[in-house]
């Protein structure tokens, strides 16, 4: 019979074969004398990090559990596969870049058995993420307003209660997952620890400007009717401007008997009119993709390798 663990601690990987070592060392050293594992996932890197993990594992039989994806899938998608494997009463995520210091762990769990709260999030002093980085940030700190009217501030150092865990396992299956906004669907009780941000002393970020516009929209469109109410309220401002725009036509070509000329403005009108037209069938477009993308049943991700 196995032993139980109360915490398991998740590391997504990508391109940080640099880091692991010491990483593993100080979180190992951290939880000393705690009954506690260590979950790498390496979500498709492509320098090396899964020998780097394989060496881990050798070197921690009893502690460290390694996850090989086929491929790239994202740091949400990662973190689903990998709580499927931990064990732990409760769960914490942290990066592999050492910009988030292991020691602070004991911090999380300190305020999770001080206050009771079924997920901590480490909030950030002084960041050090790249400026692109910190735009996508604030940009999805923004979109959560939007979507859940919240001023919920979270980052990736995070415990989650075991309870929560459960539920996303068990009910996340399609296609796109952005783990802090479906927190927000199973738990009210939340709490805050301030951490330091290390600069990253190995490699660079894997969230280019492209992948966080793109999970950006995503967010948008997955977790929210914000785009559609937006394109109602569009097609009611512009069917009253065009409705007061045309009684001032009548107005004048009956009143005043001035002939209506103007070619020019006509085609601009049709043309602009046409422009919205499209973007909102493009816009439902998106949503109408995602929901044969869900009739699909396709894989969030496929496992190639568990040590």
């Amino acid at each position: 019979m196995s032993k139980e663990i109360t915490y398991s601690i998740v590391i997504p990987v990508y391109n940080s074969s640099g880091s692991l070592q010491e990483l593993a060392d100080r979180t190992v050293a951290a939880l000393h004398g705690l009954s506690c594992e260590i979950v790498f996932i390496d979500d498709g890197s492509r320098d090396g990090s899964w020998q780097v993990i394989s060496r881990l594992k050798m070197q921690y039989p009893d502690v460290i559990k390694a996850i090989k994806l086929q491929k790239n899938y994202g740091q949400h998608a990662a973190l689903l596969c990998a709580f499927s494997y931990a064990r732990g009463n409760y769960i914490i995520t942290i990066d592999d870049d050492l910009q988030y210091a292991p020691e602070d762990i004991m911090t999380l769990i300190n305020k999770q058995a001080e206050t009771a709260a079924q997920v901590v999030y480490a909030i950030l002093i002084d960041r050090q993420h790249p400026k692109i980085r910190a735009v996508g940030t604030r940009l999805v700190q923004t979109n959560n307003k939007i979507i859940t009217s919240t001023d919920i501030k979270g980052s990736s150092f995070r415990l989650i209660s075991r309870e929560i865990i459960d539920k996303i396992v068990t009910n996340h299956r399609n296609n796109f997952l952005f783990l802090d906004e479906v927190l927000l669907w199973y738990t009210t009780t939340f709490a805050y620890v301030d951490v330091k941000h290390y600069p990253r002393k190995h490699g660079k970020t894997g969230y280019t400007l492209g992948k966080l516009v793109k999970m950006y929209f995503s967010m948008i469109t997955n977790y929210s009717a914000f785009p559609l109410r937006a394109m109602v309220n569009l097609g009611f401002i512009f069917s009253l401007l065009f409705f007061i725009i045309g009684l001032r036509f009548i107005y004048i070509k009956m009143a005043r008997g001035i002939p209506i000329i103007g070619w020019t403005s006509i085609i601009v009108t049709i043309l602009f009119s046409t422009s919205v037209i499209m973007l909102c069938l493009g816009v439902l477009g998106i949503y109408l993709f995602k929901m044969f993308q869900a009739q699909q049943n396709k894989p969030l991700y496929t496992i190639k390798q568990v040590l």
